[in-house]
């Protein structure tokens, strides 16, 4: 570190110097930042000397408060004061990091208002009361100098002193200032929670939101604002309003029942607005909608377990926009509900095709139809897709994956018209190979074609693999053809996309479940897709589908459950709900039940058991985990050896079964799993 100055005044200068370097550093005295101004480095000139100091340097240390130091934080604000507002604020800043020292120093700087306001302001959070002292400044007396809204801040960081500048700062979050609202009280809060409302009715979004999502709220609070942003004609509205449905929804769990209904009234009336597709903002919306299904799903974990489908049947009699969202609705809700519940949107479906025959167009619509239509397929539809020309795709997007998806769905129905089935053939085999997977549902002689595309794939050049590949997995519907070819299909999923990955995985866990042989291909076929298609609920299904055909006589699921377990560990928190669920039941299914032999499965994973309950717990701190069938199905055998092995692994975690089970709903299988654990 160099100086200025010479003689003894210099040397008692330079020792300050240092001192302060070591006060501010933690005793690492030399941290030269040689610049040419405060605008070109984030450094501090001092006392107009060369010696330069810079906050953002690795060896900066959190100081030990002492009370010598007082005098040198006096010196260093005295520097402040003498400097700019970028280097006044990084001095502040130094100084704060003294702690209490720093917060008492604050109390002598009333006549230089900037030195103490940025002081406060950089001052750690303000923690147990009485830890810092009164804020020395009339706030009030502060408006109208340039710095309002660091006046505004600095209120807020210290409640006591909002006496005075309410209606100022009332005004400014009206006109969209975002404040940090944690250290405000219940009643400070409340009363800028009408501002905030009133912030976003004006546009104000982004700022208003994060401050209603941060001051105290009972969970109906936020419903005029969340219901408000979910009808606007923005689409940024609608996805800000995503954050106060998630935490409006939260807090209504615990509220009257009528309340509930009330509020869901409300969300079910903004979704069809809220979902409405805009081309232009085309990523955006398809955002929102995963947004609103995840919610449709948490409102169904409620203890009223509403639904969306009553709402979207009333929707398909309105404008085609509105019947599009109905589609979509069901199509989501379509492998969770009985047939009947699905009939009047799968015709409307059908009359949809029938009405946008030859037309161009109605790209969202077409899309929502086929989606359905995959999920609910129906014979009636067939025809319709057949007849459809390849579309031309969009700027944006384009329906041809949707519709075959839906025509393989339709051709697989029963009673499927002779004629249709033949055309459908011919089609696919003079080299439409998109229509492959519709034609091996018809076809007599499925292996001839699935030979065929094996002996395509042998020849093919690396471009031409990825829709032959396609072919002939897409030939794989019945397990003799699965048992055959299931080598040559996985060393052809990296050309597949990850939907037909997902499809041809969990169609050969389908068929192991009724044949063994397949059950190792089958295990192996799932490991190998897992990784591109982490958190997929039809992968968590087909894992438990496997895992019930084996764990009494085999190990065989061990490995795709440990992957299970550690994606559970990873990255299970940002999984929807039911996916969670699923892949607890996964898990569950591997349990031997009480009474029975001891299953090789379950005596293999009992280390994994304990893992997956700490990790259920700790996914339950951002969204409903039902582990309560888990911990129920570990403790329900006290007699064995295996059974008390698997309630060793229940009481190693017992934080987090306590944790799980404070989470469930209080009833007689609760209260009898925590008397059987003792807790």
């Amino acid at each position: 570190m160099s100086h200025g100055g010479g003689g003894l005044g210099g040397i008692a200068e330079a020792l300050q110097r240092r001192r302060l370097c070591e006060l501010c550093t933690g005793g690492v005295p030399e941290l030269p930042r040689r610049a040419g101004g405060f605008c070109e480095a984030p450094a501090v000139h001092l006392s107009g000397g060369p010696v330069f100091w810079s906050l953002d340097d690795p060896a900066h240390r959190q100081p030990h408060a002492r009370d010598h130091q007082v005098s040198d934080i006096d010196w260093l604000l005295s520097e402040a004061a003498r400097l700019p507002g970028p280097a006044r604020r990084q001095l502040c800043a130094a100084a704060a990091l003294c702690g209490a020292s720093a917060g008492h120093a604050a109390q002598r700087l009333a006549g230089d208002w900037e030195v103490a306001l940025d002081l406060l302001l950089a001052l750690p959070d303000a923690g147990p009361a009485g830890q810092w002292p009164q804020v020395p400044l009339q706030l009030h007396q502060l408006l109208g100098r340039g710095r309002d809204e660091d006046v505004f801040r600095c209120g807020a960081k210290f409640p006591a002193s909002l006496e005075g500048i309410w209606p100022s700062l009332e005004q400014a979050v009206r006109g969209g200032f975002a404040l940090d609202c944690t250290h405000l009280p219940p009643a400070a809060g409340l009363r800028l929670r009408g501002c905030a409302l009133e912030a976003l009715q004006k546009g104000h979004l982004s700022a208003d939101v994060s401050m209603l999502l941060e001051l105290p709220s009972s969970g109906l609070d936020l419903l005029d604002a969340a219901d408000f942003l979910l009808r606007a004609a923005d689409v940024a509205a609608r996805l800000a309003s995503l954050e106060l449905w998630s935490r409006l929804l939260s807090q209504l769990k615990a509220t009257a029942p009528g309340e509930r209904r009330s509020a869901f009234a409300r969300f079910s009336d903004g979704v069809f607005l809220g979902a409405l597709w805009q081309d232009d903002a085309s990523e955006d919306v398809e955002a929102l909608r995963e947004g609103l299904w995840s919610l449709a799903q948490n409102w169904q974990l409620t203890p009223e377990r509403p639904t969306l489908l009553e709402a979207a049947q009333q929707k398909l009699q309105g404008d085609w926009r509105e019947v599009e969202v109905a589609l979509w609705l069901f199509a989501k809700y379509a492998k969770r509900r009985p047939a009947g519940e699905l009939r009047p949107a799968v015709q409307a479906a059908v009359m949809i095709l029938e009405k946008l025959r030859g037309a161009s167009g109605y790209e969202m619509l077409l899309e929502s139809a086929c989606e359905l239509l995959a999920a609910a397929p129906c014979k009636e539809a067939l025809p319709l897709l057949l007849a459809r020309p390849s579309p031309a795709p969009t700027p944006s997007r384009t329906s041809a994956p949707k519709v075959l998806k839906a025509l393989r769905a339709c051709a697989a129905c029963h009673g499927v018209d002779e004629g249709l089935a033949q055309q459908l053939q011919h089609r696919a085999l003079e080299g439409e190979v998109e229509l492959v997977p519709a034609a091996a549902q018809l076809t007599q002689d499925v292996r001839s074609l699935a030979q065929q595309w094996a002996r395509l794939c042998a020849e093919a050049s690396p471009a031409q693999l990825p829709p032959r590949a396609r072919a002939l997995v897409s030939c794989m519907i019945r397990p003799e053809l699965c048992q055959l070819w299931w080598r040559d299909c996985q060393q052809l999923l990296a050309y597949l996309p990850p939907e037909d990955q997902v499809h041809y995985a969990c169609r050969v866990a389908d068929f192991a479940s009724v044949s063994g042989p397949l059950l190792g291909p089958a295990c192996e076929i799932w490991q190998a897709v897992w990784p591109r298609a982490e958190g997929d609920e039809d992968m968590v299904a087909a894992l438990e589908q496997l895992v019930q055909a084996s764990a009494r006589s085999s190990t065989v699921a061990k490995q795709p459950l440990l992957q299970l377990a550690q994606s559970l560990e990873v990255h299970a928190s940002g999984w929807a709900p039911q996916v969670v669920s699923a892949a607890l039941g996964a898990v569950e299914a591997s349990v031997a039940p009480c009474g029975a032999n001891a299953w090789p499965l379950t005596a293999e994973l009992v280390p994994v058991y304990g893992h997956v309950i700490r990790c259920a717990a700790s996914i339950s701190s951002c969204q409903p985990v039902p582990a309560l069938s888990l911990i129920g199905a570990l403790a329900s055998d006290p007699s064995s050896a295996l059974g008390q092995e698997l309630r060793q692994q229940l009481l190693g975690q017992e934080p987090a079964v306590r944790l799980l089970m404070s989470k469930a709903e209080p009833g007689r299988v609760t209260e009898r799993i925590a008397a059987a654990l003792g807790l």
